[in-house]
């Protein structure tokens, strides 16, 4: 009872211990972030994002043969296999680069005192012989004669002729062929010339079942004539007939067994075939332009590529309403115009553009057309 009384006494004095005051609330904090003057004024502006890089045209590693002609024309000239034409060409300097393995198509490269252009041509461009060449060492392909080409490997292209309605097998006829036998145009040597200088000879037919063709009296048969077929008689040895059957196409020669030959029934005349000529023509015009190689783009389409140069001095035209690169024209002016201007080429007159399709300089090469002399 007294400590009750105690307590309830001190409480009635005041002596009871003070609650402890709440902090006054804060107010909240500014963020502020400070920036100092050399800072911010060495700061660099952000760049532009660069510009994706463009597909180029090199060479491909694995050619077989590179054929070459002083004048070739195609009219089917590519930034890749199967996509859109860009341009066609006549006559001009051209390389072909035809590839190992598996026919694909091949790339040529165009070049004279003015420019380097590269272009992918069709898969079926015709091949012919520079020269008279013995397939297997019976079928010689006529100059005019365009061969199937069925693949490569390095120095070389396995080229074939059809022989079907003359020799019942093979046909075709193919071979490994050296790249410097090989050309894009038809040449003018006489296949016949090469069995034979003689124009007129015996001749026989063959007997209906066909006779076997070897490459000398008595060998290993290579092929098979058809029965029936006219035959040119060369040389007589014994037992063994030297044969030749003078086809629009090709020349077939070899040595036969004397006794498939019967008497020849009255002839059927026929005429040799007869190509276009590998007639070219050229053009070497004066003109001076930029004092560097400038690099050249086409576009087609969606699409465009570097396909080569334009070589240092070579003349060009900017098209209606482009205008050379100022090189002191402000970082912003810069940013703003096209990475292109469009162009023609006077001095190339075997370069036709398709409607649709540019031929290109890059803006920034322009630039440092410091020298450029006047056409």
């Amino acid at each position: 009872m007294a400590g009750s009384r105690l307590l309830v006494a001190l409480v009635t004095l005041g002596c009871a211990p003070e609650p402890t005051a709440a902090p006054p609330p804060r107010a909240p904090a500014k963020l502020e972030i400070e920036r100092s003057p050399s800072a911010a004024a060495t700061e660099a502006p952000v760049a532009a994002p660069a510009p994706p890089a463009m597909a180029e045209l090199g060479e491909p590693a694995d050619v077989a043969c590179r054929v070459k002609e002083l004048a070739w024309s195609t009219d089917a000239l590519r930034l890749r296999d199967g996509g859109p034409v860009y341009a066609k060409v006549i006559a001009a300097p051209t390389t072909l680069l035809l590839p190992s393995g598996e026919p694909r198509a091949p790339m040529a490269v165009f070049e004279d005192a003015q420019v380097v252009l590269r272009a992918i041509v069709p898969r079926d461009v015709r091949l012919y012989l520079r020269a008279p060449t013995a397939l297997r060492r019976f079928v010689i392909p006529k100059a005019q004669t365009s061969l199937d080409w069925t693949g490569g490997k390095s120095g070389s292209l396995v080229l074939g002729v059809s022989t079907q309605g003359v020799l019942s097998s093979p046909d075709p006829v193919s071979d490994d062929v050296a790249c410097d036998t090989i050309g894009a145009n038809p040449s003018d040597y006489a296949a016949r010339a090469a069995v034979t200088p003689k124009k007129k000879l015996p001749e026989k037919d063959v007997v209906p079942g066909g006779a076997d063709l070897s490459d000398s009296p008595g060998g290993a048969a290579l092929a098979r004539l058809e029965g029936n077929g006219v035959v040119e008689v060369v040389q007589v040895k014994g037992a063994h007939t030297k044969v030749m059957i003078d086809d629009h196409a090709f020349v077939v020669f070899g040595w036969v067994a004397s006794s498939d030959l019967v008497k020849h029934a009255p002839a059927i005349s026929g005429s040799a075939g007869t190509g276009p000529p590998g007639v070219g023509w050229g053009s070497k015009l004066g003109g001076k332009g930029c004092a560097r190689d400038l690099t050249l783009v086409a576009r087609v389409g969606e699409e465009s590529a570097k396909v080569g140069v334009l070589k240092s001095g070579s003349s060009f035209v900017l098209k209606a309403g482009e205008s050379l690169p100022d090189p002191e024209a402000s970082p912003r002016a810069k940013a703003l115009r096209s990475r292109f201007v469009a162009v023609t080429l006077p001095d190339v007159p075997w370069l036709r553009m398709v409607e649709g399709a540019q031929l290109l300089f890059l803006a920034s090469e322009l630039e440092t057309c410091a020298e450029r002399s006047k056409p």
